[in-house]
């Protein structure tokens, strides 16, 4: 048997998931080879430490004071707006001269442009879906 299985065997046999005859040959293992017995002990201290681990999760107070402030939160949308506005600007532009060129061949011109029209066509696709689930979207309430 592959070491893995006997890893998966002993992981088991700490949550008490095995069958009878599984039980078995990991109990036959732990009597007659000490670096299995070893490892077990390891596991088993280690599974007992996270169990008396004691998690007090954060009150609301705690956690509004790790939100970023209205500053940063104002400067990053602002940044954020003026990168997609500049982006989109530089696009068309590009486009159009690349429309308005004569040194390209039509055909070129039409691979392009079906390019950014399916893109596009993608990327409007992609906004109405997830203005439609988050309707329904279970986890918008839920505040971290």
């Amino acid at each position: 048997m592959a070491e893995t299985d006997w890893d998966q065997l002993l992981t088991g046999y700490l949550d008490n998931e095995l069958t009878q005859q599984d039980r078995q040959r990991v109990e036959q293992r732990l009597i007659n080879e000490p670096t299995y017995r070893a490892q077990f002990d390891d596991l088993s201290s280690l599974q007992t430490d996270i169990a008396g681990l004691d998690f007090q999760p954060n009150n609301t107070t705690q956690w509004s004071e790790l939100a970023p402030d209205v500053t940063s939160r104002t400067t990053r949308s602002l940044g954020w707006l003026i990168y997609i506005i500049s982006t989109f600007f530089l696009v068309c532009y590009g486009l159009y001269e690349f429309i308005i060129a004569e040194t390209e061949n039509a055909l070129t011109k039409t691979a392009v442009l079906g390019l950014f029209l399916g893109l596009g066509l993608l990327l409007i696709s992609v906004i109405k879906q997830r203005l439609v689930e988050s309707k329904t979207d279970r986890y918008k309430d839920v505040q971290i």
